[in-house]
């Protein structure tokens, strides 16, 4: 498949969904996919889709956005991949100008309670200070406060 669409992403994310059903020791699981596609008019632009409590963010300079939701809070996730009543709720696209990094990151990297959250301000710092996308990842890791799977894919437009 070669997605162009955020609903082709959705798709994406669905056909997954339907593979982890299928498997029930696999559980349930979030998921957040993008593609940095060209416009007719030569700009970038992410295309995306997510489900669950896994978020992109987008940096540029000293500022984060964060761009999807959190779909759950804590331990419970009313949304993911492998549930019965799962669904692609949130997908879109945005523009890209040179220099924007996106963040790919699991909630063991942003957390989710007052006490083990990163900000978008402490998320902005850390990516904008490293000079290669892939130590900005590490760097997310490592000041993670939450106990849990810490995950994180910078990519720089």
């Amino acid at each position: 498949m070669d997605p162009k669409t955020s609903e082709d992403l959705g798709q994406v994310l669905t056909r997954v969904a339907h593979r982890v059903e299928r498997n029930r020791k696999a559980g349930a699981t979030t998921g957040v996919v993008g593609r940095i596609v060209k416009t007719k008019s030569g700009k970038k632009k992410l295309i995306y889709a997510n489900v669950g409590d896994s978020r992109i963010y987008l940096v540029n300079g000293d500022k984060a956005t964060q761009i999807t939701q959190d779909e759950g809070l804590g331990h419970n996730i009313w949304n993911a991949l492998g549930l019965d009543y799962f669904e692609v709720k949130q997908k879109g696209e945005i523009e890209l100008k040179d220099g924007d990094r996106l963040v790919f990151c699991t909630d063991g990297v942003t957390g989710d309670t007052e006490y083990d959250c990163m900000t978008d301000e402490e998320i902005a710092e850390i990516v904008s200070r490293a000079k290669k996308s892939k130590k900005a990842a590490r760097s997310l890791i490592r000041q993670a406060k939450k106990i849990d799977d810490r995950t994180a894919i910078v990519v720089e437009v």
